[in-house]
């Protein structure tokens, strides 16, 4: 039967399992790749680094050559000691297109440090590169102390900025988060100030734009199930489709979200793999990258395939996706529209207390659906609340929910926001939180952090600083997944809960649910969508009486 026929039934039909496949990423149309490399190409790179004495400077200069004149605060730059010696020598850098410098790092010869295998020392201006050798900071040849070495390493990203620092008051008077001081100090005399090297490397994304919906299938709206429209490609990339430079493809990541669709408070559920292509090296339809762009960065585009769905079975349609996904990579890719088509069209959902079991090549993905007298339908792990926050903050939180406040998760990890907000929900049966509810916001929907109701809100945590000035933080709890830390607002009154029934809750979630563990090395992991670190996985909890 056509999809149309099957279109034609639907309202008297079973609602199928899935509503909608969508694939998202850049639209090369609006950004095509010849803009992105000439953009990145103008940032350009670091590839040669010199000292000069303060009576080369201009000369320097005139050849091309970058200066470190002064420090960020305005102070004078000297990287030598001014003593018996009082010439000034100073740091300097020329970008390009060439073999990148990739660090920057400072040597102390007089303490028995050595140059690192794989650096050379940094050589005066006008010298031959390749006799570096003998020169030192204290320009003394045969009593060298302090050295300045560069590596080209291949395994890092290049460097972009450089500076000489001094300590002040309140740091260095750079960023720490676009700049690394070494700890060495350039001057090891006994008095004097101290300088320091600081190094800002390219940024890991280049380039951001709007994603958009490539691929959508079926292609027409569901009678049942209306399509969410431009907002679910911004769902699907919650920070835009960030172009980055990686030595390498990056792994296949997953995570889902949730959304309302209708006025009436319809969710539809969103389960993403998201994974990355190589940015095509071309300025123009015939015409290759210059030779002298040999040495430059690979840059990775994510792309993203998504299923959406009326009913939460993440962990299904992770399955589901990591298969289909695997399946259309490689030589022998096969095919994936006749087992969307079967997802999508003949596969409905199952009734209460059953249980369907979907074929996908040598696998059967398991959906099931719980009775109506038992819990609701819960398709995740629990263990990423109880993983990132001990008992105490969970028993908070569960306050905080049952007031019905503010509330404003975020992580480094995308992945573990939707199933700590589902399982907020889930422990706080058979109340329901129906107000505002976004597991995973876009960027772009910031502003829903000002609404005047109740709302439950989930953020990278690189992007949660940009917009936290927004936020009424005297009516807003903050919860950091990362760092076990729960913020109650100033203003929110949380009153306590009879004692005794306090202790049994505490007592019975010590016994089954204690598995909070700081540092925990498997949250590194919990974005891939093919290794999820045991958090995402299936089997390792149990809900409905039976592990999933």
């Amino acid at each position: 039967m056509s999809a149309a026929a099957y279109e034609a039934v639907a309202l008297e039909a079973p609602p199928p399992l899935a509503d909608y496949f969508v694939v998202v990423g850049l639209n090369e149309a609006q950004h095509p790749s010849a803009k992105i490399w000439e953009a990145v190409k103008r940032e350009g790179h670091i590839c040669e680094i010199c000292t000069v004495t303060v009576r080369d400077v201009d000369a320097a200069e005139a050849d091309g050559w970058v200066v470190c004149k002064q420090t960020p605060t305005g102070r004078n730059a000297t990287v030598n000691f001014r003593g018996m010696f009082p010439e000034d020598i100073f740091l300097c850098y020329r970008k390009g297109q060439g073999e990148p410098i990739t660090d920057l790092m400072v040597v102390h010869e007089e303490r028995g440090e050595a140059i690192p295998a794989g650096y050379r020392a940094v050589a005066p201006h006008g010298s031959d590169v390749d006799d570096v050798g003998v020169y030192d900071l204290s320009q003394k040849a045969s009593d060298r102390q302090v050295v300045l070495c560069v590596s080209r390493a291949l395994n890092r990203l290049p460097l972009r900025d450089i500076a000489v620092v001094r300590k002040e008051k309140d740091g260095f008077g750079v960023s720490e988060e676009e700049y690394s001081v070494d700890g060495r100090g350039l001057n090891l005399k006994s008095y004097g100030r101290d300088s320091f090297v600081a190094i800002a490397r390219v940024p890991q994304v280049c380039y951001t734009a709007e994603p958009s919906v490539l691929t959508q299938f079926p292609q027409t709206a569901r009678p049942q199930c209306p399509m969410p429209g431009g907002d679910v490609s911004l769902f699907c990339m919650p920070t835009g489709v960030n172009v980055a430079h990686h030595f390498g493809p990056p792994l296949p990541t997953f995570f889902s979200f949730c959304l309302t669709v209708t006025e009436e408070g319809q969710r539809m559920y969103g389960c993403c793999v998201t994974f990355y292509e190589p940015l095509p090296r071309r300025l123009g339809s015939a015409r290759e990258l210059e030779d002298d762009d040999e040495y430059a960065v690979d840059l990775y585009v994510p792309k993203c395939m998504c299923l959406l769905s009326r009913w939460p079975f993440f962990d299904a349609f992770r399955e589901f996706l990591v298969l289909v996904f695997t399946l259309s990579q490689g030589p022998n890719a096969v095919s994936i529209e006749r087992r969307l088509y079967h997802l999508l069209y003949v596969t409905p959902m199952p009734t209460y207390g059953t249980t369907i079991r979907v074929p996908l090549e040598s696998s059967l993905i398991k959906f099931k659906r719980p009775p109506t007298v038992d819990f609701p339908l819960y398709d995740t792990s629990m263990m990423p609340l109880f993983r990132c926050l001990d008992i105490d903050n969970v028993l908070l939180l569960f306050k905080v929910m049952l007031l019905e406040q503010k509330i404003v998760m975020h992580s480094k990890h995308k992945s573990l926001l939707l199933p700590a907000a589902e399982t907020l929900c889930a422990i706080i049966f058979p109340f329901k939180f129906q107000h505002v509810y976004i597991p995973v916001m876009p960027t772009a929907l910031a502003d829903y952090l000002q609404a005047p109701v109740p709302y439950l809100i989930g953020m990278p945590t690189n992007e949660i600083s940009e917009v936290i000035g927004s936020m009424d933080v005297e009516l807003v709890t903050v919860v950091d997944l990362d760092r076990n830390s729960v913020r109650v607002g100033t203003t929110i009154d949380l009153p306590d809960f009879p004692e005794h029934l306090e202790d049994v809750l505490r007592r019975e979630l010590q016994l089954c649910a204690s598995i909070f563990e700081p540092n925990d090395p498997d949250l590194e992991n919990a974005d891939l969508a093919f290794a999820g670190g045991g958090l995402l996985d299936r089997g390792v909890h149990t809900v409905n009486g039976e592990p999933f």
